[in-house]
């Protein structure tokens, strides 16, 4: 699909990206998933699904519990990188309607910390 963007590439020994121009606007898709439009400060994620291990083990299906814990921890790298002043999720970043509710107090105070002093 087209959707007249532009794209050029850029590389350097510690970060891929591609830069693509959407109405005259320039996105960067960075290698770690998210989308960072610099202009605007804002950084643009989605799909984190929280809490994903937990709803599974209410399935009878185990998976290592800990990918609440590695999605901050990718989250807070970005936002270092990148220093948002704004954040904006396109969604799913719960895994389902009761994930929110099964954060444990270190991942929901975690998930404040990185919201401090951005929007």
């Amino acid at each position: 699909m087209n959707l007249g963007a532009s794209t050029f590439w850029r590389h350097t020994p510690s970060i891929d990206w591609l830069e693509i121009s959407v109405a005259g606007e320039i996105l960067t898709l960075h290698l770690s998933g998210v989308v960072w439009w610099e202009a605007e400060r804002t950084l643009i994620v989605s799909d984190l699904h929280m809490e994903k291990a937990s709803a599974y083990a209410m399935r009878g299906v185990m998976l290592p519990p800990y990918d609440t814990t590695i999605t901050l921890d990718r989250l807070a790298a970005v936002i270092d990188h990148f220093e948002p002043i704004r954040v904006i999720s396109l969604g799913d970043s719960f895994h389902d309607a009761e994930a929110a509710h099964r954060l444990s107090m270190a991942d929901r105070t975690r998930l404040a910390m990185l919201q401090l002093g951005r929007e």
